[in-house]
């Protein structure tokens, strides 16, 4: 699955880069790739996630002599106002912005996801987002949720 899902998005974010995307924000990027293996000259690339993962992974990317190309957002981005944090970096609001947020949905809460979702309807006019999403009843059978 995951490896399908990744093939997936992958293919997605190169046809919306594409397209004209100048801006690509990987909601909860965890140790994702993309920035370094989909990278591009004109694309701006930003990270979120917990402090500590992006500690990890920028050590893991000096220590394999790669280049770090992407902005990393240390933040829990399901309580923060993302959107903020994301401009203060960098971000342009006018620019076409295409969000992805891979892997991580269907472990949170139902409010955080709303909270996220309104954070970017309220504060952006030109984006679009790519997520995947299974049913707590998949991910947790036996459970019977």
């Amino acid at each position: 699955m995951v490896r399908y899902r990744t093939r997936y998005f992958d293919d997605l974010m190169l046809k919306k880069i594409r397209q004209g995307v100048k801006q690509v924000v990987i909601l909860g990027s965890g140790l994702d790739t993309r920035p370094l293996r989909l990278a591009s000259d004109h694309v701006k690339f930003y990270e979120v996630e917990q402090k500590h993962v992006l500690q990890y992974k920028a050590e893991q990317i000096e220590q394999f002599g790669y280049h770090q190309n992407s902005q990393f957002i240390h933040a829990d981005y399901t309580d923060v106002d993302v959107v903020a944090m994301l401009l203060e970096r960098g971000l342009d609001p006018e620019l076409e912005t295409f969000f992805l947020w891979e892997g991580n949905i269907f472990y949170l809460k139902y409010e955080n996801i709303c909270h996220v979702l309104e954070n970017l309807r309220q504060s952006l006019t030109r984006f679009e987002l790519a997520f995947d999403y299974l049913s707590h009843k998949l991910i947790c059978p036996q459970h019977g949720i």
